[in-house]
């Protein structure tokens, strides 16, 4: 036995919520990474003089350990600002330009669905999303920003395989 179709309304106003959940993970991401490499960049630095005759293993220890701290750290801000389903149906209405069909239909209770003026909002909420293609307007896109990570990756890579003489003294 198959689940019935679920309706265009139901179906876009999830589609946009994990849009939107994934490209504000993917910003998080970016600069999570980001403040993890640079703070690992400064540790390499750094690290010769704070912990003298540290083992080679703990540079990428620490840098490990915060790009995992990072990358926990963007998904729980991720989860904690992922769009509810009245959020991303107002993203709707304002991106297609909708006039809050999609919000109103949405909050609709129970008694007001199967009222006359509920069923005719719905069917042209419904009619007007059957047409709409939310990967359009709601792209998932990697920032420019992210152009920085692997120019700081090779940084730590170079900094770690031939650190300056002056942090080996």
């Amino acid at each position: 036995m198959t689940a019935p179709a679920a309706n265009p309304l139901e179906t876009r106003v999830q589609q946009a919520r994990r849009r939107l959940f994934t490209q504000t993970l993917l910003n998080r991401l970016g600069l999570a990474w980001g403040c993890a490499l640079a703070l690992g960049l400064v540790w390499m630095l750094i690290e010769p003089a704070a912990v003298p005759g540290a083992k080679p293993y703990l540079k990428w220890a620490v840098l490990g350990g915060l790009v995992g701290t990072g990358t926990v750290l963007a998904v729980w801000l991720a989860r904690r600002s992922a769009p509810s389903p009245l959020s991303a149906a107002l993203e709707i209405d304002h991106r297609f330009e909708l006039k809050e069909r999609v919000t109103t239909a949405l909050s609709l209770t129970a008694h007001d669905q199967s009222s006359p003026a509920g069923q005719a909002l719905l069917a042209d909420a419904n009619a007007n999303l059957e047409r709409v293609g939310v990967a359009g307007k709601f792209p998932v896109r990697v920032g420019w920003r992210a152009l920085f990570l692997p120019a700081q990756a090779v940084a730590i890579a170079l900094l770690a395989l031939y650190p300056p003489p002056v942090l080996t003294m």
